[in-house]
């Protein structure tokens, strides 16, 4: 009886689940790097990024008495517009008064974002 022992198959397993991994993690990057509102949003002033996750990790662990001051800062060192992404939603953050007359007063951005439903 020719037996074939397990432990021949497990790195051959270990591989196939790394390049798995390793296509859905490209291919994930493609996909929101690539997003045209990530994009759009790149081209805006804001702090450093991180692949796919983006701005996720400044607010990670960040109390909301700690997250005020530090949008503060933010606002100090890269002035009145700010873009920022998580995935593929974007945010923008307006400072300046007459920018965000102008966004409110047009109605065709009134409508509710799909956080809301």
């Amino acid at each position: 009886m020719d037996a074939i022992p397990i432990i021949l198959y497990l790195p051959n397993i270990a591989y196939c689940l790394l390049a798995v991994l390793v296509v859905t993690l490209i291919a994930l990057y493609y996909y929101v790097e690539t997003s045209r509102a990530v994009c759009l949003v790149k081209k805006l002033p804001g702090p450093p990024h991180i692949p796919i996750l983006g701005h996720a990790l400044i607010t990670f662990r960040m109390s909301p008495e700690k997250s005020v001051p530090k949008a503060m800062e933010y606002l100090d060192t890269y002035g009145l517009v700010l873009g920022g992404y998580i995935g593929t939603r974007v945010v923008i953050f307006l400072a300046d008064p007459q920018d965000i007359e102008i966004i409110l007063s047009n109605p065709a951005h009134i409508d509710k974002s799909v956080e809301y439903e």
